[in-house]
Parts: C-alpha cells; structure tokens; sequence
C-alpha cells in the first residue's frame, strides 16, 4: 500500500503473511478425506455403531405387524367373463314384422293399405269395426264433485323484466352502481271500450312534419340558392355540340317529413289521486285523459308516441308501466289499458327517467323527447332527505340529454316551481294552476319540443 504523506506521520505498513504453506494445505486435505473414506469403509463393522440385539428384533417385531395388517387388509376382486345369452324366441302368433325385422318384399306392392284391422288398447285380440258405443273404463261410475271454490282474480298486470340502475347521491358525489330495481309491467287491456276523447286541433304541419333539411339537396332546379356544377358543365357541352341547354342550373334545400319519438310519461304516485280544487276529477284522471287526446292528435303523422306510468316503492321496485307503446294500435283496448292505471307509493323519478331515457335510444327518430307529467317533487319512503332524489332526478335529466334526448315537464304542482327548475332547468318546464287545462298545455309542449 502507497500512502501519500507529506507531514511524515505515517509508518509502511507491515503485510501479513499467510498461516499455512500450500504445500501443507494439500497434505491436510488429503489426511482429511483418508479418514472419511475409512469411516464409510469400516465403520458399519465398529462395536459401537452397531444396533443391539434388542434393536434389531423390535425392528422384526414392527416389520411383521406391518406385514399382518397388509395381509388383513388385502381385496380379491374376481371378474367374470362377460358371457353371450340366448335371446328369447317370439311367440308362434306374432306377426312376421316381429319374427323377422328385415324387409319381406323387395318390391313396392301396388296398393299400400293395410287389410289387417286396427287393435285397441292393449289387448291382442283385433276387431274388425269400431265399437258404437265409446270405451269406457270398468268399474262404477263416479260423480264429478262441482267446483265450489271462487274463481281467482286475474292479475291487473303482467311483468316483463327487471333492470337495475344507478342512482346519484349528492352527498358522497358518487353514482351508486345498481341500486334501483326497475319492475317493467304491462297492465292487462280491460274488456271494455274507454270513453270517446275529444280530439283537438291538427298540429301545424309546416313546423311539425315539413321541416328544413340542410342534408337534403335538390339538384337541377329552375330557381335555388347555388349552382349545380353537374348541370352547369351539361350547359357547356350543349353548347360546344350547338344544342339548346336545359334552364335548369340552380340546387337548393330540400324539405322532408320529421321523424320525431314522444313518450309521455306519466306520475302515478299515490298523491295522483287527490281531487281537484274544484272537486271533480281526479289527478289521475285528468293526465289519463290529457294523454289519449295526445296520442288521438299525433296518431298516424310522423311522430311516433308512447304513454308509459311509473310509482315506487323505496329502490328494490321502482314499477314502470308500459301503457302504451311505440307504433301499438291505439283502439279502445290500448285506450283501456291506459285508462286502468292506478296511482300508488311514492315517486322515485330519477330511475324512471333513466329507463324511460333507455326506451327512447332505442327509436329510430331524427327528434327524441321525453314529456314528463308529475304533480309532485321526488320523494320515498326510504329517503328522509329532501334534496336526495331532486339531484338525482337532475343528473338524470343531463344524462338523457347527453344522448340525444330532449326531457320536458308539465308540473300540476304550483308549489313545485322550485324543484322543477333545478331538475329540468330553465324553459323546459311548465307550471299548470289548472288541472283542466292540462290537455292544452301538454299538446304545446309536444308540438314546441317537436318543432324546435
């Protein structure tokens, strides 16, 4: 080692030298491995590595109890040689189809009927006629008890499916995965007719079903706001040839009829059955009635239009009723179906509007919208907190239109102006004071949303 000092403090260092020569490492390891060569040589023949007798015969004695419960515990298992048996010989009087299976004529026989009569039951014995009176069993006679119990009431309503949704909950900032269960009936049609509807005014049919369409051109025109470049190069060519050049050179827009998808979608909450101020009708009686108007005014034009029904009661049965759906027949039947409707539970909107957002996606429709009838805010009877379903009910508000899916409200709550303004936002509500003019209102709103 090399130290580098300048003050002279340091003194060389002396090296160690090894402890042992190579030389006498090579003989130490040599000895070592005599000596274990040795011991597994003539060690076994050494006195004191040897067992003792009395090792050695409690050895045997253990072996042989072994060797009993080996003998003890042995199974002889003894296959018989699988052995050919005669098979049974056919009766004497069988037919000749049971004697022999193989076919007796090689050729078609002229006419294929079969002379042979027809046996009834199991008996072997033939009859060449049918019996004239009808077989009955042996034995006496019974009597048929009458049924003397009630007849059981039909089901109102038959179910379809179950879905689970989401749920929103503000509080956490956090969309519950699968928490609604959605129950999708159909309400069996009543029997009767429903009562005939007064039908109101046509919609506009420029604003409705005439609609500008910018992805709509039409070519060679007289008059239009562009050139028709194809039409233009035609004229050149006439020209060039000395032939007289067709006047049409212009395109424009065209127009086409909208298809446009409406589900009305109504409250059936338990408060829907409350009278009116003026005591007459019912709530309830009133949306069904606004709807069938709807549907007999738009029936059969370009727009397509579905009543559907939705109640509550706390997220494991969200009930959603398909009352009417999209290109169904509407005669008094559909009209029946509508009108059976009950109002029960509470008003859990924000799994019916996800639902109702679901059905629509699947139209095939330039314009979705989705109409709203409620006469309250949300509410359940599992939710104490009043803001709870009012957010969820927003978020599914902006879900809807994310897809494409217009979402308009007529509230008959003149209190509920609040809520609806923060589920549905700005101009896309109406508050109706008088629940006679629910009809009025709500054909409105269908002919702004499907003109807009």
């Amino acid at each position: 080692m090399i130290h580098f000092d300048f003050e002279n403090r340091y003194e060389d260092e002396q090296i160690v030298g090894r402890a042992i020569s190579a030389r006498e490492a090579v003989v130490i390891s040599v000895v070592v491995h005599a000596l274990m060569i040795v011991l597994f040589q003539y060690g076994p023949d050494l006195n004191f590595l040897r067992p003792s007798p009395e090792e050695v015969e409690a050895r045997k004695q253990e072996l042989m109890r072994r060797q009993e419960i080996e003998r003890a515990n042995q199974r002889f298992v003894f296959v018989e040689p699988k052995i050919d048996m005669k098979a049974p010989e056919p009766k004497p009087n069988v037919d000749l189809s049971d004697l022999d299976r193989r076919a007796q004529a090689p050729q078609r026989a002229a006419k294929p009927d079969n002379p042979l009569p027809f046996s009834r039951g199991n008996s072997a014995e033939r009859t060449d006629t049918t019996p004239s009176v009808p077989e009955r069993a042996r034995g006496a006679e019974t009597q048929v008890k009458p049924n003397d119990e009630p007849p059981q009431p039909q089901p109102e309503e038959v179910e379809l499916g179950r879905y689970l949704l989401p749920e929103w909950d503000h509080r956490r900032g956090l969309l519950r995965r699968d928490w609604c269960t959605v129950v999708e009936t159909l309400p069996l049609a009543s029997p009767r007719a429903a009562a005939p509807m007064r039908l109101l005014p046509p919609p506009r049919q420029r604003a409705a079903n005439d609609r500008m369409n910018r992805a709509r051109r039409l070519r060679r025109q007289l008059e239009g706001d562009d050139i028709d470049l194809d039409a233009a190069i035609e004229v050149m060519v006439d020209r060039r040839l000395g032939l007289a050049p067709a006047p049409r050179l212009f395109r424009r827009f065209g127009r086409e009829a909208t298809r446009a998808s409406v589900l009305v979608l109504l409250d059936l909450s338990e408060s829907a059955n409350d009278a009116c101020a003026d005591g007459g009708d019912t709530v309830l009686a009133l949306e069904q009635a606004a709807a069938l108007q709807l549907v007999q005014a738009v029936q059969g034009r370009t727009s397509r239009v579905a009543v559907h029904g939705f109640n509550s009661n706390t997220r494991e049965h969200v009930s959603y009723q398909r009352l009417l759906d999209f290109g169904a027949t509407f005669d008094a039947r559909a009209a029946g179906r509508v009108g059976m409707a009950r109002a029960r539970h509470s008003t859990r909107m924000g799994a019916a509007l996800r639902h109702a957002t679901d059905v629509l996606a699947e139209e095939d429709a330039q314009w979705c919208t989705l109409l709203v009838v409620t006469d309250g805010a949300p509410s359940d009877i599992d939710v104490f907190d009043p803001h709870y379903l009012v957010e969820d009910a927003r978020v599914a508000v902006q879900e809807a239109r994310r897809r494409g899916v217009l979402v308009q409200c007529v509230t008959l709550d003149p209190n509920g102006e609040a809520d609806a303004r923060r589920i549905f936002g700005w101009h896309h509500y109406r508050v109706v004071t008088n629940p006679r003019t629910l009809t009025q209102h709500l054909r409105h709103v269908q002919s702004r949303a499907t003109a807009a």
